[in-house]
């Protein structure tokens, strides 16, 4: 079988068996002008699928970087596809945040799809991330010690963000592209080692291969499997973190005696804290503190650890307050993780009562404005609440894209004065309910939910 119709089958099959799209609605293709990105813009115009192209100019290679635009827009134009780009001084977002350049770049590129996405209503986003990129990204978090949600590297659908490539080698891109004359350009900065991942592709798989030679599709196996085990895992954690942790107004409280019973407290502690910051060493560390004498501290980049009697309490640490309060100076990024309202959120306790009920086919849900029944298998614990900020966005329950929450505020004619007092609930990132309207879909209750974490807000 040719690679043509190689790549173009298995791309409808993959499609097909992981349900990434609905063919009767726009998919927003995020397509750089590389080699993988516009292979993936192929398919979808052989397939004729509707689609917009959004591409994201970093500014970080001069001239370079405005052809590439200029190139995918030719591309656009050739195939009456809708065409959506922008312009980003990545330096400096990265400086002014504290990030490496290719996290801001991340933070940047997906920001902006979700808000094109949102504000002409296609259903997914679409990234050409391919096989050998989640090779690379499991071996470089095993590197890096994320445990083992970081050794299911990538999914082929998170929320509304589709892979539609992820079953395809590097190798056989390249022969559909060959095949097919489809023209594409080079970043130079593949090439150097200069990265962590790039140094992981060059020199580490290809040795890796000497040893198996189907290495990726192995990678591939192992992702899906350690995924299905993390599952289990993450079901487990939140059903003893229901038993074992307690939300209160100085800081989540864990049981320690529990944990050390457990035979296994650095499993469920990985799970707990890794959301705070703490890595696998300080984790380690944590562990051996448990049964020791009390007040040893621990401190991640923005939480501390404590050990207090028979309680770890994890608390917002007072010091990065105040360095974060001293970094507060880009008001309007763009995103609004490191806005300051945000980092005085604070654990859902006092206002709220809380429970897990296991879910029952054909269960009734009360329609209280004051109640939020979410799905607790997709939470990140402890959950937080604080003031909405500009640039907040969220999936309203009944939609698929992400909206901001200034439009929604618009459309469901909140007034001013309530709308300066509305408080969100996050789990992690993610606004999962803006108090006494709507909660996210991403986290609704679904025929699949095992148990349900429930909120009753306390006006």
């Amino acid at each position: 079988m040719s690679g043509f119709l190689y790549m173009y089958k298995h791309f409808l099959k993959y499609n097909e068996k992981q349900h990434l799209f609905d063919q009767k609605k726009p998919v927003l293709l995020a397509v750089s002008g590389g080699i993988d990105s516009m292979v993936m813009a192929a398919l979808f115009v052989r397939s004729g699928q509707s689609t917009g192209i959004a591409h994201c100019n970093f500014g970080l290679r001069g001239n370079e970087s405005d052809s590439d635009e200029a190139f995918v827009r030719q591309f656009a134009q050739q195939h009456s596809i809708p065409f959506f780009t922008t312009c980003f001084n990545t330096a400096e977002y990265a400086t002014t945040h504290g990030l490496s350049i290719q996290m801001a770049a991340r933070e940047l590129r997906y920001e902006w799809f979700n808000k094109i996405a949102a504000e002409n209503n296609y259903s997914n986003i679409a990234v050409a991330h391919h096989a050998g990129d989640l090779a690379e990204t499991l071996l470089l978090n095993l590197i890096r010690g994320t445990g083992l949600k970081g050794l299911c590297s990538m999914a082929p659908v998170n929320g509304n963000i589709i892979r539609p490539l992820l079953f395809a080698t590097r190798e056989s891109i390249q022969q559909y592209a060959t095949e097919n004359n489809i023209d594409y350009r080079e970043d130079r900065s593949n090439a150097s080692d200069d990265y962590a991942r790039n140094y992981i592709r060059h020199h580490i798989i290809p040795q890796l291969e000497k040893l198996n030679p189907s290495l990726v599709p192995t990678l591939q196996q192992n992702a899906a499997y350690f995924t299905k085990a993390y599952v289990l895992l993450k079901k487990e954690t939140q059903e003893k973190s229901a038993h074992w942790c307690k939300e209160a107004p100085d800081g989540l409280h864990i049981n320690s005696q529990a944990l050390l019973n457990s035979g296994a407290p650095e499993i469920y502690l990985h799970e707990w804290l890794q959301p705070f910051g703490f890595n696998s060493t300080q984790i380690d560390d944590i562990t051996a503190a448990l049964d020791g004498q009390s007040g040893k501290r621990f401190h991640s980049a923005t939480h501390e650890a404590v050990k207090d009697r028979e309680e770890l309490i994890v608390t917002r640490d007072e010091r990065q307050k105040t360095r974060d309060k001293r970094r507060e100076t880009d008001k309007d990024s763009i995103t609004h993780r490191h806005c300051e309202e945000e980092r005085r959120s604070k654990l859902i306790t006092h206002h709220s009562s809380l429970s897990i009920i296991n879910y029952q086919p054909g269960m009734e849900f009360p329609r209280s404005p004051n109640e939020a029944w979410l799905d607790a298998s997709k939470l990140t614990l402890p959950l937080t609440v604080r003031r909405w900020q500009e640039g907040d966005h969220f999936v309203p329950l009944g939609m698929k894209g992400k909206k901001k929450l200034s439009d929604f505020f618009i459309d469901n004619k909140i007034p001013v004065h309530q709308k300066e007092k509305q408080l969100v609930v996050c789990s992690g990132d993610d606004i999962v309910w803006v108090v006494g309207q709507r909660i996210d879909d991403r986290y609704k209750v679904t025929p699949a939910t095992k148990q349900i974490y429930r909120i009753i807000w306390n006006n």
